[in-house]
């Protein structure tokens, strides 16, 4: 009966807790020293996780998208935001893949029709509509001189769309995808003279005009110097349709002579000068391995060694 009652210390046998006396009042309490003497806990946390981490490791463990490929889809994205709801508008307003359907859409628009105009040649391709269409439509519309200039100027928004989209994605991330053939194109556009190769290009009938201008947004071409080869290239090309669209006014076949002929000459310019024939090469044949001699290769005899 003498003999004392053995107490439990829980400091003593290492279990302690730093709880302020509301938060143990509450039964919320530190697990340190528990933890010490439940090996299980720390084997439970090693299997299980600690619930507090997992969402920081999930996030490491997703790969990490570079800016560059960000600022392509989210260009292709808008691209195809843009073209969806273009297709819808064009049916809605009643638009054919026709020239007297954009006839008659540009006739319907009143004393305004050639500035609005404009904006129509400016989103053909939102449209789903040929540009030789809508430069014919034009110079049926408005004549060869007015119709050069709204084809132009149309062709001129679209190009600096294209212009800009192209130097938010950046050369770094396009230059893997556009193949052989646009990095070729890519190269002619970033030469010294640029801006005037750039007009000439633009103003060739079956040049690819799109592909052009674009890829004089991934090189340092001043925007400003862009704006004016566009528009100068982009009225050429324009007059040639344009002429041809108001000369369909007279529905001959002898009023639809000179401008065949003008589009054939147009054509075969560039192939009566030897620089225009190499013109044409640097724009639609890419080199079969650039940067390559194509001498050829010949092997050692290992009999000389």
């Amino acid at each position: 009966m003498g003999r004392a009652t053995d107490r439990f210390d829980p400091v003593a046998q290492g279990f302690t807790t730093t709880a302020s006396p509301a938060a143990r009042a509450r039964g919320i309490q530190n697990d340190e020293g528990l933890s010490r003497h439940d090996p299980h806990g720390t084997e439970s946390r090693a299997r299980f996780g600690n619930p507090t981490r997992c969402a920081g490791h999930e996030q490491d463990m997703l790969p990490a998208m570079s800016p560059a490929l960000r600022r392509v889809l989210v260009s292709l994205a808008l691209v195809a935001f843009i073209g969806l709801v273009g297709g819808w508008a064009r049916q809605r307003i009643g638009l054919e893949l026709d020239v007297e359907s954009v006839r008659r859409f540009a006739a319907d628009l009143g004393p305004a029709g050639p500035f609005l105009f404009v904006f129509v040649v400016a989103g053909r391709a939102l449209l789903w509509l040929p540009s030789q269409v809508v430069l014919i439509a034009a110079g049926l519309c408005f004549g060869t001189l007015l119709g050069s200039i709204v084809g132009g100027a149309g062709l001129m928004i679209s190009g600096l769309f294209l212009f800009f989209a192209t130097r938010y994605a950046g050369r770094e991330a396009l230059d893997s995808k556009i193949g052989r053939r646009g990095r070729h194109i890519l190269d002619f556009a970033s030469r010294r003279s640029g801006a005037a190769a750039l007009s000439l290009a633009c103003g060739y009938p079956i040049s690819p005009l799109s592909p052009l201008q674009a890829a004089a947004g991934l090189t340092p071409m001043p925007t400003g110097n862009f704006v004016l080869a566009a528009f100068i290239g982009g009225a050429t090309r324009a007059s040639i349709f344009a002429y041809f669209g108001d000369a369909l006014i007279d529905a001959r076949w002898s009023s639809l002579a000179a401008p065949t002929g003008l589009f054939a000459l147009a054509l075969a310019a560039p192939l009566a000068f030897p620089a225009g024939r190499q013109w044409l090469r640097e724009i639609f044949i890419p080199p079969a391995t650039p940067g390559v001699s194509a001498a050829p290769v010949t092997r050692a005899d290992p009999r000389q060694h």
